[in-house]
């Protein structure tokens, strides 16, 4: 017996040593030939590697990889699509005996990935076809399925570029740090990542309840929460891929500085969307995203002059319809609107103290606004309109309207109506229904003082 138990041990020993010696006796320039021509086919692009290559096999399987380059198909803005400092990989001997392969680590080192679009719309992501694969046999009892997982996977200081030549729309991902972690298909997904986007820094961490249930169609759990610079948003609930992607889950937006994240989306409005101040969001994602509906427990905008806020849904879609209710106030109307971009006649300085609530139902082209509480208050004019508004067709209004003001020259000489001096016509106080279309209306009932 001690015999048997030496002569194991001998050839476990003589096993270890084989492990450790074979790889260095095969020269680098044979791994880095054959993961040429393997990859460069699989791809139909040509792949360079112009370091080292390495190989062990104890005490577990790694590789190491340096200086990869996935080349462009001619005519793109640079000679290759990916380049690569390193890619390091270490996987575990011992599952592999329960056909589990699990990763110990992979790490793609100093990445830089630009993805183009040309003007004549051609793509360098667009791969040649691959040839169809045989289906796969029958479990016959034989065998299953391999489980995978990682225990880290990262990105080190990675570059991420996307240019799109037919939009002109251009996104950069520079000093890109990403960890992720999956103990197995049907365990969490946890990721971490920061950097620059369009060079503002961003942070995202997100835990995705199991990649086995996303990959199959069924409904997965996420939690995912992003910080940028002027704004942070976060969603918890579920994750379905489908036809395309769906969500049902509850969501809160914050932007502290919306004119800073329009301009890292690369959205100009026209607009100085820095006077709406802080714009703030919570509720619910429910459906798919071309017919999302985005309930808002209550949307909040508070900026220097204006002060808004909606409760109620919004669904996307052919056209956008609302359903909700919006309240809005502005200490100097006229002034905010200017530094808004939208400059108004000089008629409407009268305007002050501006506050309106309303329902609002339908699509946008055809909203029903209904409720009406309209009012302007303030040393020249005091104003009020009660009543529906509706958008569809000419447009048309009902309600009950009153004006009134005890400057009333001062009024008049405002909005550029020039009077004879005089001491008549100093106020006056006007009310009475209204309603008709933009276009042509009538008033009926109508007191005047």
């Amino acid at each position: 017996m001690k015999r048997f138990v030496w002569i194991a041990a001998a050839v476990v020993g003589l096993l270890v040593a084989v492990a450790l010696i074979v790889p260095f006796l095969v020269p680098n320039d044979v791994y880095r030939s054959r993961i040429e021509t393997a990859a460069s086919d699989a791809l139909g692009r040509e792949v360079t590697l112009t370091g080292d290559v390495g190989l062990s096999l104890f005490p577990s399987i790694s590789a190491k990889i340096e200086g990869v380059s996935v080349a462009n198909p001619e005519g793109f803005s640079r000679d290759n699509m990916i380049e690569a400092g390193a890619l390091r990989g270490v996987v575990k001997w011992g599952p592999l005996l329960a056909r589990r392969v699990e990763i110990a680590e992979i790490v793609f080192e100093d990445a830089d990935v630009q993805l183009e679009r040309r003007a004549d719309g051609q793509a360098n992501w667009e791969f040649g076809a691959a040839e169809p694969s045989e289906p796969a046999p029958e479990d016959e009892g034989v065998g299953g399925a391999v489980d995978a997982g990682i225990d880290t996977a990262s990105l080190r200081n990675a570059r991420l570029a996307f240019i799109d030549a037919t939009s002109g729309a251009s996104y950069e991902i520079a000093e890109l740090n990403l960890t992720a972690q999956m103990r197995a298909m049907d365990t969490p997904l946890q990721l971490d990542a920061d950097g620059l986007f369009q060079g503002q820094d961003f942070e995202l961490d997100l835990t995705l309840a199991t990649l086995d249930a996303l990959l199959g169609g069924a409904a997965a759990d996420v939690e995912a929460t992003i910080g940028v610079a002027g704004g942070d948003a976060r969603y918890d609930g579920a994750l379905t891929l489908s036809d395309e992607l769906q969500l049902d889950g509850a969501y809160s937006v914050s932007a502290r500085a919306l004119q800073n994240l329009a301009e890292l989306a690369g959205i100009d409005l026209g607009y100085n969307l820095a006077v709406l101040g802080n714009v703030r969001a919570e509720g619910r994602l429910a459906g798919p995203l071309s017919a999302l509906k985005i309930n808002f427990e209550r949307a909040t905008i508070d900026g220097d002059g204006l002060g808004a806020s909606y409760t109620g849904d919004v669904t996307l879609g052919d056209s956008v319809t609302l359903g909700g209710s919006f309240s809005a106030e502005s200490r100097d109307l006229p002034a905010w609107l200017g530094d808004f971009g939208i400059q108004l006649p000089e008629a409407a300085n009268v305007l002050e103290n501006v506050s309106v609530s309303a329902n609002l139902t339908g699509a946008l082209d055809t909203l029903k606004v209904s409720g009406i509480e309209l009012r302007q208050v303030g040393p020249l004019l005091n104003a009020e309109y009660l009543g529906d508004v509706s958008l569809g067709g000419d447009g048309r209004f009902q309600g009950e309207v009153e004006t009134s003001s005890g400057a009333l020259r001062s009024l008049l000489d405002t909005v550029g109506v020039e009077m004879a001096p005089g001491d008549t016509l100093q106020s006056f106080d006007v009310n009475g229904a209204v309603s008709g279309t933009f276009s042509r209306f009538s008033v009926s009932g109508l007191t005047a003082e």
